[in-house]
């Protein structure tokens, strides 16, 4: 890189941990397999002043999820694996309790966090997978649902009013970052997904089908924030700005 796009970047980075109160990061950008930049801003610990550096380990949480669906999909490119395969497969220790059916959840549930596993009590102190695999076992939870095994390709068809549709044009977000853009098209609903658009059809007042894999989105009015949520599959997302 040459010295006027690394300061642009750097004076780009030092606004944006001033803007978002963000005490330390680290960037590292590559080209063709080789590192042209590396550098850490800030600290890791207010109390220590300790200097971020490239070496600096952070925890990125759920974009792990990320990489891990990427890893997948190059597996099943390969013929290595399918989507539709049970996840005891891969983990015949993982017996869950209660209503849980692990033998009925296939990878492509996890994926599409559609396995009727809730979110549960993180343990960080967990580092190896016999460990996890122990936990999940072992906790005791109800089941958000069965895993979805269904379409709704063939669910009713419902004529929705304008009136009715425009209650849920909006742009809906997660907590974990996840975002939908509702929106119109000659009076037909539309989801944009990361720059992807989904075409919709109406089921019910309340519920909107995916045309082309019959997945549906639910949505429903959510009065502590006074805007609508939809749930897809078993995330919830909220809607950012109020519609009324």
């Amino acid at each position: 890189m040459d010295h006027a796009s690394v300061s642009a970047l750097e004076a780009f980075v030092q606004q944006f941990m001033q803007k978002e109160k963000v005490p330390g990061l680290s960037i590292g950008i590559s080209r063709d397999g080789e590192t042209i930049y590396q550098k850490g801003f800030g600290v890791t610990d207010l109390g220590t002043n300790q200097p971020v550096t490239p070496e600096t380990i952070f925890g990125i949480a759920s974009v792990t999820k990320s990489f891990t669906a990427a890893a997948i999909m190059q597996l099943v490119a390969e013929g290595k694996l399918s989507v539709d395969d049970p996840i005891r497969n891969y983990l015949p220790d993982l017996q869950g309790k209660g209503d849980i059916h692990t033998d009925k959840i296939t990878i492509h549930h996890l994926l599409s966090h559609t396995s009727g596993v809730p979110p549960l009590l993180r343990r960080e102190e967990l580092t190896k997978l016999p460990e996890h695999i122990a936990y999940l076992n072992e906790v005791q939870f109800d089941p958000l649902g069965l895993p979805l095994t269904h379409k709704e390709d063939e669910a009713p068809l419902y004529t929705p009013t304008r009136e009715e549709l425009e209650k849920l044009v909006g742009t809906y977000t997660s907590r974990e970052g996840g975002r939908l853009r509702l929106f119109l098209r000659e009076d037909a609903p539309v989801a944009e997904v990361a720059g992807m658009e989904y075409a919709l059809r109406a089921s019910s007042h309340d519920t909107l089908i995916d045309v082309q894999n019959g997945q549906p989105l639910r949505f429903f009015f959510k009065k502590q924030q006074q805007a609508w949520a939809v749930l897809m599959g078993l995330r919830m997302l909220c809607r950012s700005e109020a519609k009324f």
